[in-house]
């Protein structure tokens, strides 16, 4: 019997992980990737055209058998990444998963439904939401069973990873240190296997980014734009489960009792603006948002190491601050700029992103919602060659539409205002909306 051909290697494996070099762990691992690559690659083999909606090219296939080893690693070392996530499910939907009946459900073990549920994950952000995979769809089901007979044969002998593990244990000092803080949650929320795909959007945004600096001759900006982008990623990203930030993730990974776990959950986003130095004391300085005139303290813990030319009254500083226990920071990158008329000017142009840079998003009143909604259910104009859409299309078009908030299309819905909502498949009339408030904050963010 010919030998099986490795197809997963050491470097598609740290890809999902947040150390440097190896772990003594990893070629374990890395081995039961391969298996369940092989499982995918059989259950796929029928996918052969891109028109196909389940099918996966081959880069897909090996990252799919990765996330699903990690699932496995993360369970076997405790590491705490899908236990967050069934244990705030459960808090919030008196489950610890959407969609699948948990009567013999094993917390802290593994389950096929965890399995099945991952998949769907899978499919659904590598198609970016677009299509509205059933949870049931029978591949996956397969896919869950096939692969849960491998972990399950595993499971007794698997070894725990502790550098993974160790990445979530704080010593006391890192416990209240932002910056420490922060390195955690962004890998979880950015490069980790359940949030993996916000990391490939932050790449995309970044690669966007590159070009245009190429375009424009401004490459030498690159790294400090760079820096800036993955900082306001790391402070500004709404995840795709329960409209969590990534510090909120880490606070509920973490748990109540740690001590780092309240400053977290109630860390603020970053404000992003043009401000002015006004004066400062021993503990905190003062700076003026230039277009609202809000006035921010800003501890000096937060201060140390930028430049002295920012507290003068000749610049005006591009900056970032964020809400940490009870405090102004200073986050990211400050960028200080002579006072001119052309400043003014740019300062000026930027008026109406500005204006309520303090202030919470909110949705748009109801009535304009219902105007958006009716259009979108009524749309009939096609482009040239295209197929009339059908009402399950326009139905879900609704709920990928950013202008129609989450509370408004659940109430539309349970109205009976969008009846063709469903995913694909048998059943899909009642997963949906048995799990309604879950979909649209998984699609709404």
């Amino acid at each position: 019997m010919a030998k099986k051909k490795q197809t997963i290697y050491s470097k598609d494996w740290a890809s999902l992980h947040p150390y440097q070099g190896s772990a003594r762990t990893d070629f374990y691992y890395t081995t039961i990737a391969n298996k369940i690559y092989t499982v995918l690659d059989n259950l796929l083999e029928n996918e052969i055209s891109d028109e196909n909606l389940f099918y996966l090219e081959e880069e897909e296939k090996k990252q799919l058998a990765c996330t699903l080893t990690s699932y496995f690693e993360d369970i076997i070392s405790e590491a705490g990444i899908f236990r967050a996530f069934t244990k705030e499910h459960y808090r919030k939907y008196n489950s610890p998963l959407p969609f699948f009946p948990c009567n013999d459900y094993a917390n802290e073990e593994i389950n096929t439904e965890d399995i099945q549920f991952l998949t769907w994950h899978y499919f659904m952000q590598l198609n970016r939401g677009e299509i509205p995979y059933s949870p049931e769809t029978p591949l996956f089901s397969r896919i869950a069973e096939k692969v849960m007979k491998i972990l399950d044969e595993e499971y007794e002998s698997a070894p725990a990873n502790e550098k993974l593990k160790g990445f979530f244990d704080l010593s006391p000092k890192e416990c209240t240190n932002l910056y420490s803080l922060q390195a955690r949650f962004a890998w979880l929320a950015t490069e980790s296997y359940l949030f993996q795909f916000n990391g490939r959007q932050m790449q995309e945004e970044i690669d966007d980014m590159v070009t245009t600096a190429k375009e424009d001759g401004t490459e030498e900006y690159l790294p400090d734009m760079v820096n800036v982008l993955c900082n306001d990623f790391a402070y500004n990203l709404i995840t795709e489960f329960m409209q969590h930030t990534p510090a909120q993730w880490l606070a509920i990974l973490l748990g109540e009792e740690h001590p780092a776990h309240e400053a977290l959950k109630n860390l603020s986003r970053k404000y992003s603006g043009y401000f002015d130095f006004v004066d400062e004391d021993k503990y905190n300085a003062r700076f003026r948002h230039i277009i609202t005139g809000e006035i921010i303290e800003v501890t000096q813990k937060s201060l140390k190491g930028f430049p002295e030319d920012m507290k003068s009254d000749k610049t005006s500083l591009y900056a970032g601050f964020v809400r940490w226990q009870n405090e102004w920071w200073i986050m990211g990158l400050v960028n200080t700029y002579p006072k001119s008329e052309d400043l003014t000017e740019e300062i000026d142009k930027r008026t109406e992103e500005e204006s309520h840079i303090f202030e919470e998003k909110t949705d748009l009143p109801e009535n304009e919602q219902e105007i958006i909604l009716k259009d979108i259910l009524e749309d009939t104009d096609l482009g040239e060659g295209e197929m009339p859409l059908t009402p399950e299309e326009t139905a879900w078009i609704a709920v990928l539409s950013d202008e129609l908030g989450v509370s408004f299309m659940e109430n539309a819905v349970q109205k009976g205002k969008v009846p063709e909502l469903r995913f694909n498949g048998e059943k899909g009339y009642e997963l949906l909306h048995d799990n309604l408030d879950f979909i649209l904050r998984y699609i709404k963010r």
